[in-house]
């Protein structure tokens, strides 16, 4: 129920206060005699008995409206009432002293902050702004404000009034005041707050011991200066204590220690340390471990052996934390020796830190077996594991390809029907199955997330998509795609499905993923459009990557390095270098790091439509990025400039690589045969040949095919001899060209050579061999020796029709009608079928008649 009451007549002014459910008190006896007759003595009386904010306020403006002359008691009695009833306008009675220019004492701006800080909020930024404008600067001010913004929850609100106090009037700060600023200080966590930290240490030396605050305010201004990372700063706080013969309380030797460990400061931390140690101040357990690992980082052994001696000598050894730290930092130190020794002295108490530190370290060596036994070691002795040992043991199964173990460990762990370990070691897991093509592993593991409710997760999801794409399952990308609908929004699981459906040869379903990504509330990220871009290109959809990739440009998204190789590698493969050179600039004016095999591929498109310009400035880019000790990029560039026909640079480039690879001695030797240069290649050949490196390779046989097709048949046969002395064998395709090359020259000896050859292999059923020496034979005039070949092959049953034919063309070109005829009719009786067009091509010679051309095409 509301009540209306009235408060008092104001001016001819009828006023009424609802106040719900309760009686008003009637307005005061001086409050009607100010209203009938204002005066100042009157409205003073009126405020100390008036609870009503409304009559006050009315007295107030009606005296100040006076143009009476106020003294500053008067407003002292209005800020009392603010305080008391309505703090939200003691900042206008403030204003009104001010412009009654009423000087405003201690008092009165202190009853002003009281006020703001009962109001609701706090009336900070009204305190402030009053602040600079009139407020003294004493001790019981600066305090008050300090007190108001920490109350706030403001304290960085603060920093400019402490700034100031200490520029004005520093002698109105006291021990205590020095404090509360200090406090203020490392509440603010801002770099402002460093640099009031360091004016306040600043003015704490100029004292020179004339301000002595206790050990936190001390421990404050430290901690703000480690908080802004100015360790050299916080250091310095102890080091005006130590001017200043104050005691360090342990908590600042601990704190600065932990400090600089973390930042990796060791030299000053070992400092600290030493103090500590010359002052018998304790190093507890975490700090000394934080300490050890920042060695460790910084590979400081001596360092480490020392702070081993004191652990030692102090019996922290017992402690895990401190111990598992050794043994991380000797591993960093490269001293496994000594990590072991700590692991093996810590194994009368087994534990999970110690254990997992030497996991780590063993696997970080590639050192797999060494680090499951430590973990089958343990693993029945009751520990429990926890989330980070059971990640590293996972990691170090899936590294080691041992994915069937690493499925044993999970297993076991979920037989305790709790989800064992988190999502990303989860989608580990998943991804190594993937990689492993583990299809039925999978199944087991989408079941287990089903269970769990993990495929809710972005990271399981994707993970799941992934590795479906790699088995190539696309039912089961598919059927994923389905239940995980919802989380299509999400770039990650996007691209990932994407990616899937690209693998399994399936692009309609990676443009469905892609559309519904597009159609989604928030526009896709960069990493959707490459998926999309790369699926494209795989296809040999260029004009629609291509497209994409425009969208991606006039969307002004934020393109990353990936997009950019995306979007290079597109390009390159359409060979359009034009374009591709231009996304390559775009690339290295942002310091993009362009990826390796795809400025390959660029160099090599450059080679092929002869842009030699691009390729020097490729090849500088290169050089001031390190690239040409790159084995594939060296070769691009040998490649490319071969066939720019530039093959002294070619020739510059290999002879001034570091590495002795295999890849760029083929390339180089290919470019000397490609341009005829037949004693560099063979010279280079019998260099590659005597370096150790393998001969087994399809580059060495291109090498020999190609002295073959340039007729450089003694180059071919050094080649030829040096892979038999070395016991390679020659395929019977790089032997068939070598066969037809000598059989072009006519020269039989070499023929028969390769024959033999081919006959201790069993090589001459093969056909195009076949083919090759009865060619050869019959080149060189040697029918005998063709004919011998031919028999041999129709004894064994396993004659080609090819052969027919050649050994039916080679009669014909010798004239020898009758054995063309009696080859022709072996031919129908094996079933061969032989076209008119096909006899006509092998009868054709200068020796046989017309006549009896018709005559053999005829029968």
């Amino acid at each position: 129920m509301l009540v209306r009451v009235p408060f008092g007549r104001c001016r001819g002014v009828r006023r009424v206060a609802l106040v719900a459910g309760r009686r008003v008190q009637a307005a005061s006896d001086a409050f009607q005699r100010f209203v009938s007759c204002p005066s100042v003595a009157l409205a003073s009386m009126a405020l100390r008995q008036e609870d009503d904010p409304g009559r006050a306020w009315h007295v107030f403006q009606m005296v100040v409206e006076s143009r009476a002359e106020l003294g500053v008691k008067f407003f002292h009695l209005v800020m009392s009432f603010c305080k008391r009833q309505m703090q939200s306008k003691a900042p206008d009675v403030l204003a009104a002293a001010v412009s009654h220019d009423v000087p405003v004492d201690g008092p009165l701006f202190c009853g002003f902050l009281d006020a703001c800080q009962r109001g609701i909020p706090p009336l900070v930024d009204e305190a402030l702004s009053l602040y600079f404008k009139c407020a003294p600067r004493s001790h019981a001010t600066l305090f008050a404000i300090a007190r108001l913004c920490r109350f706030a929850k403001q304290p960085e609100r603060a920093l400019p009034v402490i700034l100031d106090a200490v520029q004005i009037a520093p002698d109105h700060i006291t021990v205590g005041l020095l404090s509360v600023f200090a406090v203020c200080c490392a509440e603010a966590r801002l770099p402002f707050a460093a640099d009031v930290a360091e004016r306040l240490l600043q003015l704490i030396q100029s004292k020179r011991g004339a301000l002595l605050p206790d050990g936190p305010a001390f421990g404050n201004l430290m901690k703000t200066l480690i908080l802004q990372k100015r360790l050299e700063q916080a250091y310095n706080v102890m080091s005006v204590m130590a001017s200043l013969r104050l005691p360090i309380p342990v908590q600042m030797y601990t704190h600065i220690l932990s400090a600089l460990a973390k930042h990796g400061d060791t030299r000053q931390a070992m400092v600290v340390f030493q103090n500590m140690v010359d002052g018998n101040v304790a190093v507890d357990s975490p700090v000394l471990a934080s300490l050890i690992a920042a060695c460790g980082r910084a590979a400081d052994v001596a360092t480490v052996r020392t702070l081993h001696s004191y652990a030692a000598v102090e019996n922290l050894l017992q402690s895990e934390i401190v111990a598992s730290a050794f043994i991380s930092a000797y591993d960093l130190c490269h001293d496994l020796d000594a990590a072991e020794k700590v692991f093996d002295a810590s194994s009368a108490r087994p534990n999970v830190h110690t254990l997992n530190a030497m996991m780590a370290a063993y696997n970080r060596r590639g050192m797999v077996q060494r680090a499951l036994a430590v973990y089958e070691r343990f693993k029945h002795v009751g520990l429990r594991f926890d989330m980070k040992l059971l990640h590293n043991v996972l990691s170090i199964l899936v590294k080691a390809g041992l994915v069937h173990q690493a499925l044993e460990v999970f297993d076991a762990l979920s037989d305790h029907g709790t989800a064992p370990v988190s999502y990303p070691a989860f989608a580990m897991l998943v991804g190594a199955c993937g990689r492993s093509s583990d299809s039925q592993a999978l199944r087991k593991l989408y079941q287990h997330a089903s269970r769990f409710s993990l495929l809710k997760n972005v990271i399981v999801v994707s993970a799941f998509a992934a590795a479906y794409g790699r088995c190539v399952e696309l039912a089961d990308v598919q059927s994923l795609e389905q239940h995980v609908k919802m989380l299509l929004k999400h770039d990650a699981v996007a691209s990932a499905f994407i990616s899937a459906y690209d693998r399994c040869r399936h692009l309609e379903g990676a443009e469905r993923v892609f559309t519904a990504r597009c159609t989604s509330v928030t526009r896709p990220g960069v990493e959707t459009f490459n998926a999309i871009i790369a699926a494209y290109s795989h296809h040999g959809m260029l004009e629609k990557a291509l497209a994409v990739v425009q969208h991606v440009k006039d969307s002004r998204l934020p393109v990353n390095m990936e997009t950019y190789t995306t979007i290079l590698s597109v390009l390159v493969k359409g060979d359009r270098v034009a374009e591709a050179l231009s996304v390559f600039i775009a690339m290295v004016s942002q310091r993009f790091v362009v990826d390796t095999p795809v400025f390959a591929s660029l160099v090599a498109s450059c080679g092929r439509l002869s842009y030699v310009l691009s390729l020097r400035s490729l090849r500088r880019y290169a050089q001031e990025h390190g690239l040409l000790t790159n084995e594939i990029v060296l070769c691009a560039f040998i490649a490319a400039y071969d066939l720019c026909g530039d093959v002294n640079t070619a020739v510059h480039m290999f002879q001034s690589r570091r590495n002795t690879d295999v890849a760029t001695f083929h390339a180089m030797m290919a470019a000397f045969v490609r341009h005829a240069r037949f004693s560099e290649a063979v010279e280079l050949f019998q260099q590659y040949a005597s370096s150790g490196l393998p001969l087994e390779r399809d580059e060495t046989f291109n090498i020999l095919c190609g002295f073959a097709r340039a007729n450089r048949i003694d180059e071919a046969f050094t080649v030829f001899n040096t892979l038999v002395g070395r016991g390679v064998p020659v395929p019977s395709i790089a032997l068939s060209v070598l066969v037809v090359a000598c059989g072009r020259r006519a020269n039989l000896a070499f023929v028969r050579t390769l024959y033999e050859y081919a006959c201790d292999r069993s090589l001459t059923q093969n056909v195009v061999l076949g083919s090759a020496l009865l060619f050869a034979f019959d080149a060189c005039g040697d029918i005998n020796a063709a004919e011998n070949m031919f028999a041999a092959q129709c004894r064994a049953g396993d004659a080609d029709p090819s052969l027919f034919k050649a050994m039916v063309g080679a009669y014909c070109r010798r004239g020898m009608r009758s054995h063309a005829v009696e080859t022709l009719e072996r031919m129908k009786q094996a079933g061969v079928l032989v076209t008119k067009a096909d006899l006509y091509k092998a009868s054709l010679s200068h020796t046989l008649p017309q006549a009896g051309a018709q005559e053999l095409a005829h029968r």
